[in-house]
């Protein structure tokens, strides 16, 4: 009778212990904490763009007696590189930007006599944004500079009859304003959009000496809207 019972304990013992074990806690080391890191804008970039851009130009013309006052617009396609650096200070992201964008638009007037063609148009900006985590919302500002081509026949009905062509093609400079909304999809590619107004302020042209005897005074604004992707260093 002993014996059976020692030999009955010593079946069941493993199985008590096996049973025991597997209440306990366990002693494994739990995986390290790998806390997450908030995106951020610091660095360079550079990038690409498409997009629209809309010439609006008003053209005063006078023969010294005679105004005649007429408005120009026309709509292009817009194709742009840029370079830029951007500094986060907390929510707070500094930047400087410039880009050179190459445009179409063209538009002639027939009844005065008068073309025009913007061909180009670069800036140098500084910008003021606000991050939330990969989504910056920013405003923009500075230097604005375009190649245009305008030409004048001669043929206005009002000023300049047949007073023969003349035209101007020379770098103008203004100043931009815009802003936009940028998204990071990744850490290193960011995807915008951006909408900037560009004045040229007004420039004249011709000469009320023959053969002209006209001067012509254009004024001229470009409303560029592109989007665009960055690559972020």
């Amino acid at each position: 009778m002993f014996k059976r019972s020692i030999l009955a304990l010593a079946v069941s013992l493993p199985a008590l212990t096996a049973a025991n074990a597997s209440d306990l806690p366990s002693r494994k080391t739990p995986p390290a904490y790998v806390p997450q890191t908030a995106y951020t804008w610091s660095g360079f970039y550079f990038g690409g763009s498409v997009g629209h851009n809309y010439l609006n130009s008003k053209l005063s013309a006078t023969d010294g007696i005679n105004v005649d006052d007429n408005r120009i617009a026309s709509d292009g396609a817009a194709f742009g590189l840029d370079l830029g650096y951007n500094y986060q200070i907390g929510a707070l992201v500094l930047g400087a930007e410039t880009d050179i964008t190459l445009t179409t638009n063209r538009k002639t007037n027939d009844t005065i006599g008068f073309s025009e063609r913007m061909t180009s148009i670069g800036t140098v900006r500084a910008r003021l944004g606000y991050a939330v985590d990969r989504t910056l919302f920013y405003v923009t500002g500075g230097l604005a500079y375009g190649q245009a081509k305008a030409t004048d026949n001669g043929t206005d009905p009002i000023v300049g009859i047949n007073n023969g062509a003349f035209e101007t093609k020379k770098t103008r400079f203004g100043y931009a304003l815009g802003g936009g909304v940028e998204y990071a999809m990744t850490n290193n590619i960011t995807l915008k959009a951006e909408s900037i107004y560009v004045n040229f302020g007004k420039r004249a042209f011709g000469s009320l000496a023959a053969p002209q005897a006209q001067v012509d005074t254009l004024k001229s604004t470009d409303v560029l809207s592109h989007i665009g992707m960055n690559y972020k260093f």
